[in-house]
């Protein structure tokens, strides 16, 4: 496994179009608390920052002692700093709807089109 071999000051300096920085691994790590520390270290030096979390069990708004769930909100006392915890449940019952939406409208079609097709061989066969 790599070793973290700089600083996130110098990291920052050396990746200064740098956008994105996730955290991942096992839960019970540290990623919300290492995350958190990110984005008020990347506020504080003036980059807005939106600190996300996708983890089901909101422990966001307990870290902030702030309700972020489903909405963002600014924290830290920094006005560049941003939370925001996204309704997983939500998000995913969402997207299943619009699947089986898409699937039904694709269904539909093809069931469309095989009628036009015995509509086409009908007619012909009497025209004939």
């Amino acid at each position: 496994m790599d070793q973290i071999t700089v600083n996130m000051n110098k990291f920052m300096e050396n990746h200064p179009r740098l956008k994105y920085i996730f955290f991942g691994g096992k839960g019970g790590v540290g990623k919300t608390v290492m995350a958190g520390a990110a984005a008020l270290w990347a506020a504080k030096q003036g980059r807005k920052t939106l600190l996300a979390s996708t983890n089901p069990v909101h422990s966001l708004s307990n870290l902030l002692e702030k309700d972020v769930f489903g909405k963002a909100a600014v924290v830290c006392d920094e006005e560049k700093c941003y939370a925001f915890e996204i309704d997983t449940r939500d998000t995913i019952e969402r997207s299943k709807r619009e699947i089986r939406e898409k699937m039904f409208a694709q269904k539909y079609e093809a069931k469309s089109k095989a009628y036009l097709n015995d509509l086409r061989k009908a007619a012909m066969i009497e025209c004939r």
